[in-house]
């Protein structure tokens, strides 16, 4: 997709309803399939195009999204939801609100298991948690995890062993380097020994094969 294309930069923005692996798989197909059915010479996707890609692109995440059980372990206690969703968790990871959504619901898990140490302070009578402190806890709790979550993400992603480039990418162009002979010397081939010719007689290199070397 060139970016100075419009249409295809307001096909792939419609696009972005749909999953991040849909679309990886099939972005470039479906604007050029846009491209084709739009009228001629129009620079984006109309309004009735749009909105009939962001109603399928949701109904595609959540055809694709696991059940709640398996979604609330998954953010609770990150139990891997399993094969039948390895996308939607390769997307989930790799996206890039990743490390506020694990903040956030870690920090309602702690808000969560703060409501029986409320309801036992109203049934005793007495203050064992500061009400106060409480939100100012939980906003410093989720700064913290989105930073490490994010730190965590960056190193994992620079260990990470790059793909092999494909038969079609070229790679990276690295600067030229003339070649020198001064570096490589051209080696000159062994001379041929050369035996005892005399007159009349060829030597045995030139030699015809069955010819015996008394012959003459």
């Amino acid at each position: 997709m060139s970016e100075r294309d419009p249409f295809a930069r307001s096909a792939a923005l419609w696009l972005r309803a749909y999953p991040r692996r849909w679309r990886a798989d099939r972005a470039r197909e479906v604007t050029e399939v846009l491209r084709d059915l739009a009228v001629p010479g129009t620079s984006r996707v109309d309004a009735r195009t749009a909105v009939g890609l962001v109603r399928a692109g949701w109904a595609t995440r959540w055809r694709e999204h696991p059940p709640a059980g398996v979604y609330v372990r998954y953010r609770m206690l990150d139990r891997a939801p399993g094969s039948p969703w390895d996308g939607w968790a390769h997307d989930d990871v790799e996206g890039p609100l990743y490390p506020v959504r694990f903040a956030a619901t870690r920090a309602a898990g702690v808000a969560i298991a703060l409501v029986p140490v409320g309801a036992a302070e109203h049934a005793v009578g007495r203050g064992l948690v500061d009400a106060g402190s409480v939100l100012p806890f939980l906003g410093w709790f989720v700064l913290l995890l989105m930073v490490g979550k994010a730190i965590q993400r960056a190193v994992a992603r620079r260990r990470r062993p790059r793909p092999r480039a494909t038969p079609e990418e070229l790679g990276p162009f690295l600067p030229y380097v003339p070649l020198r002979l001064d570096d490589h010397p051209v080696r000159r081939p062994d001379p041929v020994p050369r035996g005892r010719v005399g007159r009349g007689r060829a030597p045995d290199a030139a030699r015809p094969p069955g010819v015996d070397r008394r012959t003459r």
